[in-house]
């Protein structure tokens, strides 16, 4: 218990954490299938391999040609195309060529994977274009002087990138990233009706027992408008549509809630007064 803090530090085993650096051209050791001598692979490449270790692994890796290009990959990750060498992509592009995809944005050139593609554009985005295109057609001047179509006020750039991006993601592709917004299905829209009217349920029964005390027959009459709203509520429910949960059957319910709670003060009040 009365240990001292700086004896438990001194004591303490230290364990030192950290990545090992390596050189960049650091020796290569010699791989465990040329010091066993293993004899399918002098059959996989036809003649005996030579390895160097004051060489990278890289080089020695070309030289004994295992791989031509070792971030080429293997299987899945195998690139359709390969990696030129460097003096390949020098004689094709000439003297200006640069390995740096910086340097040539700075030269106005462009990258070595080329051109980027547009960004997709959102629904909103998608139908303020179609509705342009519909109207003005290619006219980009026309397009921003509409104040109608063209409410968010895009300027003669802006519109010029959406007419782009449209062009290049066409909604007739083969592939789209966004799923088709498919309606629920019926028996998912029933579950959740039931769930809302398990959730108002709790008030409904708490209005009808009180207002029944004193007005039986009065909340006996809202409670059957009620479950006739709530029939109605959940049949626009079903529909899909949200503007059909909202109709005049609908409105029977809310009458009867207002109901019940006008004959509950009601009897509250009649119960203060005595």
């Amino acid at each position: 218990m009365g240990g001292s803090r700086r004896r438990l530090k001194r004591n303490a085993p230290k364990v030192k954490v950290g990545v090992v650096k390596r050189k960049k051209n650091s020796k290569s050791q010699v791989p465990v299938e040329l010091l066993e001598q293993r004899q399918d692979l002098k059959k996989r490449l036809n003649t005996s391999a030579q390895w160097v270790e004051e060489q990278t692994l890289t080089k020695n890796y070309a030289a004994n040609k295992f791989v031509l290009d070792p971030n080429e990959g293997f299987g899945r990750n195998k690139r359709a195309v390969p990696l030129k060498s460097k003096e390949e992509r020098e004689a094709e592009d000439g003297g200006t060529y640069s390995d740096d995809d910086e340097l040539r944005v700075v030269c106005n050139k462009e990258r070595k994977t080329g051109k980027a593609p547009p960004k997709r554009l959102t629904s909103h985005q998608r139908q303020i274009v179609e509705r342009l295109v519909a109207a003005h057609g290619e006219d980009v001047q026309a397009m921003f002087r509409d104040r109608k179509l063209n409410p968010m006020q895009h300027s003669i750039g802006k519109l010029q990138e959406l007419l782009e991006a449209y062009n290049h993601w066409r909604p007739q592709d083969k592939h789209d990233f966004r799923a088709p917004n498919k309606p629920p299905k019926r028996a998912l829209l029933r579950g959740r009706a039931h769930q809302n009217s398990l959730e108002n349920q709790p008030i409904f029964l708490s209005l009808l027992t009180l207002s029944g005390l004193q007005y039986p027959v009065t909340a006996a009459s809202f409670g059957a408008l009620y479950l006739a709203g709530r029939i109605g509520y959940v049949q626009g429910y079903c529909t899909g549509d949200p503007q059909k949960r909202v109709n005049y059957v609908t409105a029977l319910g809310y009458v009867a809630i207002f109901g019940l709670v006008g004959t509950t003060i009601k009897f509250a009040a009649d119960l203060l007064s005595k």
